[in-house]
C-alpha cells in the first residue's frame, strides 16, 4: 500500500468528501480537476485515508509530478505496489502488466496525483487497467481533465464561504506559529473579507497565514497593493514572505521529490548577511505549513502549488543555472559514493531516485556526458541491471555519442545499455553492445568487467538460439571468474553452462555443471546460488524423467526462494512442479499448481511467466476435457507472450492438447473428417518442434518436455473432468 500520510490537519471540505464518495460509488474513474493551490492532493489523500474500509484490497497513492512519460508513470505505480522488481514495467507492455497485477488485488483504489502533464496517454492506460481489473477504482488529481473515455470530472471549487472553512484553515495555520492565537469575532470578519479577496484558495490562505505571522497589519484592507490579491493571490502571498523564506522555496524547487536537510544545505545558498541557514529557514517553513515534513524520516517536500510558483520564480533569475548545477553535482557525488559501497548502494540511493533522474536529464542538456554516465550507473543499479526506461536509454545514447575518452567508463556504460536492450527484447543490439563493452574491458584489463560482459554476450546468444557461441562465452566466463576468485560469477557461469548443455541435449555435461554450481554455492553459504542451482538440477532431472529426484530439488529451491524472498523464482519453481505433475499425467494437481503460478505472476505483473504457465495450464485443461477454458488460457498466453516469440513458440506446443481434445470430441459426434484434421494438427506440432524449419526442441529442454507430454497424450484415450 502506498504511503498515506497527512503532514498537517485536514480542515473543511466535508461536502466535497461526501460528493467524492458518491462519485466513486457510481463511477470507477474520477478526476479531481482544479488549478494550482486548490487542495486537490489533500482532498485525495483524505479520501484515501477515510475510504480504506471500502477498498479492502488496498489503497495506493502515487505522485506522478516527476514522471516524465507514461513509462515512468507505470514504473512509479509498480514501485508503489511493491512489484517493480517482480515483472517488466518498461516498454510498450508496461500498462498491460499493471492491469494484470491490479486484477489480483480485489476492491482497490489507486490515487494518481499531479497527472496533468501525462493527459491522454495516462487516460488510455487507466481505461485499460479498469478493463483488466473490474474491482479497481482510480482517483486522479490534475489541473485539467485527462479526456479519457469514462472519466468523471469532479471540479474542485474554492473553500466554501458559508461553512467558514477558509477562516478555520487560516486560524489553524496561525496556531501552528502562535499557539495562543485566538482572533475575536471582529478580527474573524476582517480575515474572512481578506480571504475572500484571495478567492478562498487553500494555498493562498496558507500563504496569507504565513505572511500574517510576519506582519499582522496585512489584512487591514488598505494599501497600494491590496488589489493584487485578487489578480494573483498565490504570487501576492508568496511575495509577502521574508526574503530568506522566499529564497529557500525558490531554490528548493529544483528538487523533484523529497529531500533532507543535508541535500538542502548542499543546494541552497543564502546571503550571509541574513544570518539564516537553509535548515533554520526550512524549520520555519515547516512550522508555517509551506513545506511538508515526514516526522519519522525527516524528509521534506514542497506541495505542487508552492513548487510550481517557486520554480517559475527561479526560471526568471540569472543564477538559475547555478542552483540547478549544484543539484546535479550533489547527486552525482552521492551516486559515486554509494557505488563505492556497492552492497549498500541500492538502499542508499532508492529514496533519491527522482533526484538522480532529474540530475541526469539536466546534465544531458548541459552536454556533460561524464556526469550522465555516472548517474546512469546508479540508475542501472536501482533498476536491477535491466530496467532503464526508454527515456533514460535515449539520454544514455546521447551521452555515448559525446562520450569521454575513458574506455573503462564507456565500456561500463555500453554494458548497462546492453542489459537495458536485453530487457526490452532487442537481443541483437544487446549482443552488439555487450561485445563492444567486452573489447573495451579487455583493453583496460578490467578482469571482473570482462567476465560480466562474457556472461552478457552469452545470455544474448542463448536467447537468440546461438548455443555454440553462448557455450564458448560462458566457458570463458567460468575460467575468468575462477581466475579472479569471484564465486558469485563462477556459480552464475556454471549455471548458464548447465542450461546451455541441457538445451543442446548433452545431459551428462549439464548435470556436471549444475552440480558444480550447487557445490560452489553450498561451499560459500550462498543461498541464492544454491536456490538457482537446485532449480536448474530439478529441470535437468525433469527432462530425464526422474520425477522423484526433480521434485526433491524443486522443493529445495522453493524453500530457499521463500527464505531469501526470491518471489519470481518461487513462482517459476511452483510452475515447474506443475509441469512435472503434467508429465506424470497427474492432471488435477498439475492444473492447481500451474494456476497458482500463473495467478501469482499476474499479481506481480510478470507477463512472461504468467503467459508460460497459463499456456501450459491450457494444455492441462484440454487434457481434462475443459475445452472452452483451455482455449481461453491458450489465447491469453499467446497474447501475453507476443513480445517474446521464442517462449511463445515453446508454449504453442501445448496447443496440441486442445487440438487433440477437439479431435476426440468431433470423433464422438461422428465428424470423422474434422477429427482427422485436428489430430493431424496436433501431430504436426510434434513434428515441427523436432524437425521443422526451426526445430525448437533442438535448443530448448522446455520444448522437449512439452513434446514428450504431447506425444504421450496422443497415445492415451481421452478423458473428461
Amino acid at each position: 500500500m502506498g504511503l498515506l500520510f497527512e503532514p498537517t490537519p485536514f480542515i473543511g471540505r466535508a461536502h466535497d468528501l461526501q460528493q467524492l464518495e458518491r462519485r466513486l460509488e457510481q463511477e470507477r474513474f474520477v478526476t479531481v480537476a482544479a488549478g494550482a493551490g486548490y487542495g486537490k492532493t489533500r482532498l485525495a489523500l483524505r479520501f484515501g485515508i477515510t475510504g480504506t474500509k471500502a477498498f479492502w484490497g488496498g489503497v495506493w497513492f502515487v505522485d506522478l509530478r516527476s514522471a516524465s512519460d507514461l513509462e515512468a508513470a507505470c514504473l512509479r505505480v509498480a514501485r508503489s505496489l511493491g512489484i517493480a522488481h517482480e515483472g517488466r514495467f518498461i516498454g510498450d507492455t508496461a500498462p498491460l502488466a499493471l492491469g494484470r497485477a491490479f486484477a489480483a488485488f480485489g476492491p482497490a483504489l489507486l490515487i494518481l496525483d499531479n497527472a496533468e502533464h501525462l493527459s491522454a496517454l495516462l487516460g488510455d492506460a487507466i481505461v485499460s487497467w479498469l478493463g483488466a481489473a473490474p474491482e479497481l477504482s482510480v482517483l486522479v488529481t490534475s489541473r485539467a481533465p485527462l479526456g479519457a473515455v469514462g472519466e468523471d470530472v469532479f471540479d474542485l471549487l474554492p473553500l466554501d464561504d458559508a461553512t467558514g472553512d477558509a477562516v478555520a484553515l487560516f486560524v489553524d495555520r496561525m496556531r501552528k506559529i502562535r499557539a495562543d492565537y485566538r482572533p475575536d469575532e471582529r478580527e474573524r470578519e476582517r480575515i474572512a473579507d481578506a480571504l475572500a479577496q484571495v478567492g478562498r484558495i487553500p494555498l493562498a490562505v496558507e500563504l496569507c497565514a504565513a505572511a500574517a505571522s510576519y506582519n499582522t497589519r496585512l489584512f487591514s484592507g488598505s494599501g497600494p497593493d491590496s488589489g493584487s490579491w485578487l489578480s494573483d493571490p498565490i504570487a501576492w502571498g508568496f511575495a509577502r514572505l521574508s526574503v530568506p523564506c522566499r529564497e529557500v522555496l525558490v531554490q528548493c524547487s529544483v528538487f523533484r521529490g523529497r529531500f533532507g536537510h543535508e541535500a538542502a544545505n548542499d543546494v541552497v545558498v543564502l546571503d550571509p548577511k541574513s544570518g539564516a541557514t537553509p535548515s533554520l529557514v526550512l524549520a520555519r517553513l515547516v512550522e508555517r505549513c509551506l513545506v511538508q515534513e515526514d516526522p519519522e524520516s525527516g524528509q521534506m517536500w514542497l506541495c505542487e502549488g508552492v513548487r510550481a510558483h517557486a520554480e517559475g520564480c527561479l526560471d526568471s533569475r540569472p543564477d538559475a543555472g547555478d542552483v540547478r548545477w549544484r543539484h546535479v553535482e550533489r547527486y552525482a557525488a552521492l551516486a559515486d559514493a554509494a557505488l563505492q559501497e556497492h552492497p549498500r548502494a541500492r538502499a542508499l540511493l532508492e529514496s533519491e531516485r527522482d533526484e538522480l533522474e532529474a540530475a541526469q536529464e539536466l546534465a544531458a542538456t548541459e552536454r556533460r556526458s561524464d556526469i550522465v554516465l555516472r548517474l546512469s550507473f546508479a540508475l542501472d543499479l536501482l533498476s536491477a541491471g535491466s530496467g532503464l526506461t526508454n527515456r533514460q536509454l535515449a539520454v544514455l545514447d546521447i551521452a555515448l555519442e559525446r562520450a569521454p575518452s575513458d574506455p573503462g567508463m564507456v565500456g561500463r556504460a555500453l554494458g548497462i545499455r546492453a542489459a537495458a536492450l536485453h530487457g526490452l527484447g532487442r537481443l541483437e543490439e544487446a549482443r552488439r553492445d555487450a561485445g563492444v563493452a567486452l573489447s573495451l574491458a579487455r583493453q583496460t584489463r578490467d578482469r571482473k568487467q570482462i567476465v560480466a560482459m562474457l556472461v552478457a554476450v552469452g545470455q544474448a546468444e542463448f536467447q537468440l538460439g546461438e548455443l555454440d557461441g553462448a557455450l564458448d562465452h560462458f566457458q570463458s566466463a567460468l575460467e575468468g571468474a575462477r581466475a579472479i576468485g569471484d564465486f558469485e560469477l563462477e556459480s552464475a557461469s556454471l549455471q548458464q553452462l548447465g542450461a546451455v548443455k541441457q538445451s543442446m541435449g548433452d545431459a551428462g555435461a549439464a548435470q556436471l555443471y549444475y552440480s558444480d554450481a550447487l557445490d560452489v554455492a553450498i561451499d560459500r553459504d550462498d543461498e541464492v546460488g544454491e536456490m538457482r542451482a537446485s532449480a536448474g538440477l530439478g529441470s535437468f532431472y525433469l527432462e530425464l524423467g526422474a520425477h522423484d529426484r526433480a521434485r526433491e530439488l524443486y522443493q529445495r529451491a522453493l524453500l530457499l526462494a521463500d527464505r531469501v524472498g526470491a518471489k519470481r523464482t518461487s513462482r517459476i519453481v511452483l510452475g515447474y512442479l506443475g509441469v512435472l505433475a503434467f508429465d506424470r499425467w497427474q492432471l488435477e494437481e498439475a492444473e492447481s499448481l500451474l494456476a497458482r503460478a500463473a495467478d501469482r505472476s499476474r499479481g506481480s505483473g510478470d507477463l512472461r511467466v504468467e503467459g508460460i504457465f497459463e499456456g501450459i495450464r491450457g494444455g492441462v485443461l484440454a487434457s481434462l476435457g475443459v475445452v472452452d477454458e483451455a482455449a481461453r488460457s491458450l489465447d491469453l498466453a499467446d497474447r501475453l507472450l507476443e513480445p517474446t516469440p521464442f517462449f511463445r513458440t515453446v508454449v504453442s506446443i501445448h496447443r496440441g492438447h486442445l487440438e487433440l481434445a477437439l479431435a476426440r470430441e468431433l470423433g464422438r459426434k461422428g465428424d470423422g473428417d474434422g477429427a482427422v484434421a485436428f489430430m493431424a494438427r496436433a501431430k504436426a506440432r510434434v513434428r515441427d518442434a523436432r524437425s521443422g524449419a526451426a526445430p525448437v526442441a533442438s535448443r530448448s529442454d522446455d520444448a522437449r518436455i512439452a513434446v514428450r507430454i504431447l506425444e504421450r497424450a496422443l497415445e492415451r484415450p481421452g478423458r473428461r473432468r
